[in-house]
């Protein structure tokens, strides 16, 4: 697509800042900067940034993201004294950021910059948040099978039709991520936070360049850490002010299959029947207990929550008139 109809698909007076975590991104970081200049120029922004946040690289990586920020005045640089992880590393260009519009990508040159207007041509349609969902070229068999996996999980669970949650390739309106707390893993989730809170939001097709340089960050050991952001997510999502609807539904459950058991066991031994030595009795009377535990844990939970909750702190306005 010529870059004249790009102009005019974008606002003339939109400011931007885009933000990259990166961790050893030597050979990339001065072809990323090259790529960006090129793109940003062709899109009649009034203003924009780039924020580089290096996560504690052990190599080249600052020193060229320093000399692409002496050759283009729109990059800045923000070293962390080790690696933090990427939730991190966000954050910290989150609260760097000085513009309305915020975009996330990856510092491998697999996010191609071009693609920049497509997000910011749908935040123009009413959109709060757009998703990159990358169709063209393909990653290695093992992340595409745990990706589709994931994000199949993440749609039945949350209800939010999306094909890519994991794409770091996202444009934000700045008071989405405003009220989000990011730790462990919990940026794959940014989509789920900004849907409860009631932001609008939308994919766009993209590519997936193949990686020229560097290694990959990915690590089979994160699908065990993102199984546990994920029940992370669903506390934080559905649970958070009503600890007694989760710990409640599990006591009732336990209550329920430990009464029938028993019951059954109460008749046998009517029918003279020894039932004290028997296996499921004891499951019967362990269930009863898991019961009284899980609503007890739930009714301190409701009482925590009374107690230091802020309403206030819950909801987002939208708009106001007085």
């Amino acid at each position: 697509m010529a870059y004249a109809s790009i102009k005019a698909m974008t606002s003339a007076n939109r400011k931007i800042s885009i933000i990259i975590p990166v961790y050893n991104e030597e050979e990339n970081i001065s072809l990323l900067a090259d790529k960006l200049s090129e793109s940003l120029k062709n899109l009649s922004l009034e203003k924009y940034e780039v924020i580089f946040v290096d996560d504690g690289s052990n190599d080249l990586t600052f020193q060229k993201i320093s000399d692409a920020g002496k050759k283009y005045s729109f990059i800045k640089a923000v070293k962390l004294r080790r690696n933090f992880g990427k939730a991190a590393a966000y954050s910290v260009g989150f609260s760097q950021a000085q513009n309305d519009v915020i975009i996330t990508m990856d510092g491998d040159l697999q996010d191609d910059p071009k693609e920049i207007f497509l997000y910011l041509k749908k935040l123009d349609e009413g959109y709060d948040l757009v998703t990159g969902w990358k169709t063209a070229g393909k990653g290695t068999f093992e992340k595409t099978l745990l990706s589709r996996i994931f994000n199949t999980v993440v749609n039945i669970s949350f209800g939010i039709k999306l094909h890519d949650f994991n794409c770091p390739f996202k444009a934000y309106r700045k008071e989405v991520i405003e009220g989000i707390k990011l730790y462990s893993g919990l940026y794959r989730f940014i989509p789920i936070f900004a849907s409860a809170y009631g932001f609008k939001i939308a994919e766009v097709k993209i590519k997936n360049l193949p990686r020229q340089h560097g290694k990959s960050k990915y690590s089979g050991r994160r699908v065990f850490g993102g199984f546990f952001d994920f029940l992370t997510v669903i506390f934080l999502t559905k649970f958070n002010q009503r600890p007694m609807y989760f710990f409640g539904t599990l006591a009732l459950f336990c209550w329920l299959i430990g009464t029938i058991i028993l019951s059954y066991m109460t008749f046998l031994s009517f029918q003279n029947i020894g039932v004290g030595s028997r296996p499921i009795f004891t499951l019967g009377v362990l269930l009863e207990i898991l019961g009284l535990q899980f609503f007890s844990i739930g009714f301190i939970g409701e009482m925590f929550t009374k107690s230091i909750v802020d309403v206030k702190s819950e909801y987002l306005i939208e708009r106001l008139r007085v």
